[in-house]
């Protein structure tokens, strides 16, 4: 199988010539660097003040992450009113849609439950350079689902409607269910994805990587 998913891609190659297969590319410096993912140390509580004292425990032991990766607990996310909840080991929702193309009130400075600040400059980016500014980071990524969230973008949320998301009701095959079962899946099959406008993919993706 494996031969058979490497000559795939490399005839798919040939034929788009928009890509070259990984055979071809120079491995990027990233691959040799320490970096440190949230995700373990906060799961979905993981807070701009807690990235911070993680970046300081990090460096205080002798060790200097040149990346950091912001995990699942940034984002504006809630679950529909009659939405039936799919909690993972982990804490994660999956039931959970996007409510917002902005981060929550943890990453917003000053922030508080409830409120939101409209300033940009106050919110994530505001995390990015200060961490960026305190440490020898070269690069801070954050984590988001290709729908925007597990559960997708909440159709008519507020500030969210341009993007046209409509509910679709995943059926998986009888392969996937048999060889990969996940709550994730059981999720979107219980309480709908919220998909986002095809016509409107470019404006949503550009929108919410605009930090």
């Amino acid at each position: 199988p494996f031969e058979v998913i490497t000559s795939s891609v490399k005839a798919v190659e040939r034929h788009l010539q928009t890509f070259s297969h990984r055979e071809k590319k120079k491995m990027p410096d990233i691959l040799n660097w320490f970096g440190w993912c949230t995700w373990d140390a906060f799961y979905t509580n993981v807070t701009a003040q807690g990235v911070k004292q993680g970046l300081q425990s990090l460096e205080k032991g002798g060790v200097s992450p040149r990346f950091v990766i912001i995990d699942d607990g940034w984002q504006s996310v809630a679950m529909d009113p009659v939405g039936i909840a799919c909690l993972s080991d982990n804490s994660a929702n999956f039931a959970n849609r996007l409510t917002h193309i902005r981060e929550n009130h943890k990453f917003q400075k000053n922030g508080r439950e409830g409120h939101r600040e409209d300033d940009p400059a106050k919110g994530l980016a505001h995390v990015v350079n200060e961490i960026k500014g305190k440490h020898q980071l070269k690069y801070v990524y954050v984590w988001h689902a290709i729908t925007g969230y597990w559960g997708g973008v909440r159709p008519g949320a507020a500030g969210m409607e341009h993007y046209g998301s409509k509910m679709q009701r995943p059926v998986p095959s009888p392969g996937v269910q048999k060889n990969e079962r996940c709550e994730a899946l059981d999720s979107m099959t219980a309480n709908g994805l919220g998909l986002v406008n095809l016509d409107r993919a470019f404006s949503f993706y550009d929108e919410l990587h605009s930090y």
